[in-house]
């Protein structure tokens, strides 16, 4: 009987404890998805700057390839105006000289910066390629989180109707419980009496 009564006072806490846990499992997932969505957001902003990046470092390249050009044509026209006032045999040929060495050094100079040139866009387009497979690369990672993230509700959501399955035939047993004591209890009183009143009946 005692222990009875004890399963008795003990089964509207398990009510209240098994209804705590699923409030506490409940704000877990919130909190979780409410992180989730954050990490998205700010990896969306560090891709937006670094495509604006790359945009700015294309529209630079052109104007700095028209400032050395401009630069060229200039130091071009002053050593063609550039003449001495009284020209000698000697001093012509030194002239002749000098242009063609200076045609020579601003021919390899002008190689010299098409090879940087072509070199500077081959890496932007290796690193534009590196950029475009690490952004690959985080979508693929978003993806297995996302379905990560799903697999963990689907069974947390099973475990809950697991939880509550059990709970349910608990509670019966419980209430089938207490009706037995209280009607054995009635049996008992109602047998005395009867005991009672067979015993006056004989005096």
């Amino acid at each position: 009987m005692e222990a009875k009564l004890k399963k008795r006072k003990n089964g509207p806490r398990l009510l209240k404890k098994t209804r705590a846990q699923l409030a506490a499992v409940r704000q877990a997932l919130r909190e979780e998805d409410i992180a989730v969505k954050k990490e998205n957001e700010n990896e969306n902003e560090s891709k937006k700057r670094k495509r604006e990046e790359t945009e700015k470092n294309r529209q630079q390249q052109p104007h700095q390839q028209q400032q050395q050009q401009q630069q060229q044509q200039q130091q071009q026209q002053e050593e063609e105006e550039w003449e001495p006032a009284e020209e000698t045999v000697e001093s012509a040929v030194l002239l002749g000289e000098k242009r063609r060495l200076g045609g020579q050094q601003q021919q390899q100079q002008q190689q010299q910066q098409q090879q940087q040139q072509q070199q500077q866009q081959q890496q932007q387009q290796q690193q534009q390629q590196q950029q475009q497979q690490q952004e690959q690369q985080q979508e693929q990672q978003q993806q297995q989180q996302q379905q990560q993230q799903q697999q963990q509700q689907q069974q947390q959501q099973q475990q809950q109707q697991q939880q509550q399955t059990r709970s349910i035939p608990f509670v019966l047993f419980l209430l089938l419980q207490m009706g037995a004591a209280a009607a054995a209890r009635l049996l008992f009183f109602f047998g005395n009496k009867l005991q009672q009143q067979q015993q006056e009946m004989k005096k």
